[in-house]
């Protein structure tokens, strides 16, 4: 999406890790200032902004890269243009603010992959434009500044609480400020850098400290600038500030964040100035992010070092290996180890960089008084520093982790279905050796066995082990060994879904030793939506009866007929017996055919999903009517009007009796008999 000269675009590009672009498929929609949001599994989101005409839309789509295709999602309560969209812990996206037809918004909405719908959410203490918004440690959602007009900066802030679903005001920033940037740092704070006041670029920054609920300053940037971008850097966790405008002009300069100094540093120059441009750091190639678009159609990459450890999580007596990249070839890293809380101090480290900018140490095992400590490990060069943290954690108690499902949504009653389960143990808390997670499949799907569920450690962070344990009784359960953070996938194939309905597949976990518990974090077991398909039909057999026929059974073909579908004649529902997926039986009564005309068959498949089909046609033709004889035969001319009496055969309800050429008022008596009124003037 975005603006190219001719407006709003529905085109999409891919980067490769190759450093070449390929077109993806195209949304269904043209859109910019759009929001965006990579969902936990893979796909992405992309709701609202601005379309062709300048129009500002409620709808939704979803890109999923496997297929390389876009589908409708559900349509927001709002239109908005420019809100901000936020990943939260339980797999949700937090709609926030923009603008609408009206000015800016003020309200909230939730979005749930699970059943591809939007929900409201509650409202903002202000309507908010040109606002940010970062998503704490602890799952709440920070909204700052902003403007209520389009046009007077905002100082004050909003923190949505996804667990109690509400939202409340949140403390004053030091200024006012719109088109600003908020990031959430390595500690939990979130930096809140530039934007405008309304009259100036701004070049202070502030920190938001979740525990104190407060902010403080941050340092100051060398250039004030607004409609900038900033990116938390991966295995480093310094904040690149890059492009935007000061004074109206668009910027090349890039600046460096460094939090635990709380200062800022000039970095390199973009090739070309940008404002408003996108952004993310490269997952299959450390040390490197993607800069694109904006003000220009062009891209490039930035380059930064990386200090990281093999794993996130110790047990005491365990080595780590401490690694990274874009160090400057030969030079001496000095690798510094602060605890939190801090009760013991450690020597520093080095590591001397090779001919490619590589470091590696392995001389650092925490001992039993590290238990329960997160470290802080920060590598600084000669011209570069990096910042991450490991912990020695705690166990995990029974019922902790998190599970999702994928895909989360599928037809009734389809076969060869394949879902995965993706498990991942809590932060900062260990499952030990023998630790068990259970999946109880509900009735109704395919039973699971040890040949259609399958097991495997990953995605990173991998569990040090997950293997099978059984698959019985409807329940698959599996022995882990998971440090924090890290995860396993269940593999569950050959499905054949249900009726349409919502189900929960509930997950236990247990310590070794423990006893199974249900997941105790939100949004607890996750749930699969069977949503039924569309009908579609192909022909019915008879296709042609006549009026006065008996009673039959009209035999309908098609596709995505599932047992709930019903088959409706002439509008109404008629008793219907399910076939197969491709066929359907009705019983149409002797009263639908009765008389002539042209009737609509359709198929109707109930919510969720579903729908109504295309039309066949069923002709219902009247005979060819004969006459026996009629009664009376005769009459004198000059005598009074009367019934005259018409005997024969195939007469059906709408039959006329024509005299002498012109119809006369007739009443149906039988398909042998009907009569007709006529009057003296005959």
């Amino acid at each position: 999406g975005g603006a190219d000269a001719n407006g709003p675009t529905a085109t999409a590009d891919l980067f490769s890790t190759t450093g070449s672009w390929s077109a993806a498929a195209s949304m269904n929609s043209p859109r910019s200032h759009q929001s965006c949001a990579v969902l936990q599994d893979g796909r992405v989101l992309v709701a609202g902004g601005t379309t062709s005409g300048g129009g500002i839309t409620n709808s939704a789509e979803i890109y999923d890269p496997s297929a390389d295709s876009w589908a409708q999602a559900g349509l927001m309560n709002d239109a908005r243009s420019g809100a901000t969209a936020s990943l939260l812990q339980d797999g949700r996206v937090l709609i926030a603010g923009g603008q609408n037809s009206g000015g800016a918004s003020n309200t909230l909405e939730i979005f749930d992959p699970n059943s591809g719908n939007f929900s409201n959410a509650g409202t903002m203490s202000s309507p908010r434009q040109d606002h940010a918004a970062a998503v704490l440690s602890d799952g709440r959602v920070l909204i700052v500044g902003g403007s209520s007009d389009g046009t007077n900066a905002l100082n004050t802030t909003d923190i949505y609480d996804p667990q109690a679903g509400s939202v409340s005001p949140g403390p004053a920033m030091s200024m006012p400020r719109a088109k600003a940037t908020a990031t959430t740092l390595l500690d939990g704070t979130v930096v809140v850098i530039g934007g405008s006041n309304g009259t100036n670029d701004l070049a202070s920054a502030e920190f938001f400290d979740p525990a104190a609920n407060n902010f403080n300053a941050a340092g100051s940037l060398a250039t004030a600038r607004s409609k900038h971008s900033a990116f938390l850097l991966p295995n480093n966790n310094e904040v690149l500030v890059v492009g935007g405008q000061s004074a109206g002009n668009d910027l090349a300069s890039a600046e460096i964040h460094i939090p635990w100094q709380k200062t800022f540093q000039v970095t390199g120059v973009m090739a070309t100035p940008r404002s408003d441009a996108t952004g993310a750091a490269l997952t299959a190639v450390d040390g490197r992010l993607l800069i694109a678009g904006g003000s220009s159609a062009s891209a490039e990459l930035y380059g930064f070092a990386t200090v990281k450890t093999d794993r996130q999580d110790y047990a005491p007596g365990e080595t780590v290996t401490i690694t990274g990249s874009g160090w400057q070839p030969g030079e001496t890293v000095t690798l510094t180890l602060v605890e939190s809380p801090l009760i013991d101090t450690h020597p520093t480290l080095t590591a001397v960089a090779d001919g490619n900018g590589n470091i590696a140490n392995s001389q650092f095992v925490p001992d039993s008084h590290d238990f329960s400590i997160k470290f802080y490990l920060t590598a600084s060069g000669s011209q570069s520093q990096a910042q991450m943290t490991f912990t020695d954690a705690g166990n995990a108690s029974d019922g902790d982790g998190t599970m999702g499902v994928s895909p989360s949504t599928v037809t009734a009653e389809s076969t060869g279905n394949t879902l995965t389960f993706t498990f991942a143990a809590p932060n900062s808390k260990d499952f030990n050796a023998g630790s068990q997670a259970t999946v109880q499949v509900p009735a109704g799907w395919t039973t699971p066995t040890t040949s259609n569920v399958a097991v495997a450690v990953g995605p990173t962070p991998a569990c040090n082990s997950a293997t099978l344990a059984s698959a019985t009784g409807g329940i698959i359960t599996v022995t882990m060994n998971c440090t924090a953070k890290q995860q396993f996938t269940v593999t569950y194939s050959g499905v054949t879904a249900p009726a349409a309905a919502s189900y929960t597949f509930t997950t236990k976990t247990k310590q070794s030793g423990g006893t199974l518990a249900a997941l105790t974090t939100a949004p607890g077991s996750p749930v699969v939506t069977v949503n039924n398909p569309a009908p579609m039909t192909t022909s019915v057999s008879a296709s042609t009866k006549n009026a006065g026929d008996a009673a039959f059974t009209l035999t309908v073909n098609g596709t995505n007929f599932v047992h709930a579908s019903t088959v409706n004649f002439n509008g109404s529902p008629r008793t219907t017996t399910f076939v197969s997926s491709t066929q359907l039986t009705a019983a149409i009564t002797a009263a639908d055919v009765a008389i002539g005309g042209s009737f609509p068959v359709t198929v109707i498949n109930p919510a969720p999903g579903g729908g109504t089909s295309n039309p066949q046609v069923l002709t219902v033709n009247n005979p060819v009517p004969t006459t026996t004889s009629i009664s009376p035969t005769s009459k004198n001319v000059g005598d009074a009007a009367f019934t005259m009496t018409v005997n024969g055969t195939n007469f059906v309800s709408t039959s006329i009796v024509n005299f002498n050429g012109s119809p006369r008022t007739t009443t149906f008596v039988s398909s042998s008999q009907v009569t007709a009124s006529i009057p003296a003037s005959d």
